[in-house]
């Protein structure tokens, strides 16, 4: 695979400004298993989240009890050429149809064996709002 730019498409996570629980607490070399605590400078973060929350990747296991789930699915397939379709125009919590789906993908060139396709809404100019 051969690419020309790679893109990282996650937000940054604000704890107690996300819509779901996130806290970060940082511990003291002391409290932590195994830390060298004679070295001085030793950090490391207690993580306290609900694993659906913002940028993420959705994976068999979320809806299905016997799906695989983003550990048991291999990496390189989350890296591919990407396929932006424009579907831009539907208002929130509403479906777009599949035929609206393939018309996008399409007019994007096609999706082949092996792309990843991105849905673009416009409504990542709400991120963080209450929009």
């Amino acid at each position: 695979m051969k690419f020309n730019k790679v893109i990282d498409l996650s937000h940054p996570l604000h704890p107690g400004r996300e819509a779901r629980r996130l806290e970060i607490k940082q511990l003291p070399a002391p409290d932590i298993t195994g830390a060298p605590t004679e070295e001085g400078w030793y950090i490391m973060h207690s993580i306290n989240m609900d694993n659906h929350l913002e940028t993420h990747m959705e994976v068999p296991y979320h809806c299905l009890p016997e799906g695989a789930d983003l550990a048991q699915l291999p990496i390189e397939q989350f890296v591919g050429e990407a396929v932006i379709m424009d579907l831009r125009g539907y208002e929130p919590e509403t479906g777009i149809p599949l035929e609206d789906v393939q018309r996008a993908a399409k007019k994007a060139g096609g999706i082949r064996k092996g792309n990843i396709g991105f849905c673009m809404t416009g409504w990542s100019q709400y991120y963080g709002t209450a929009r």
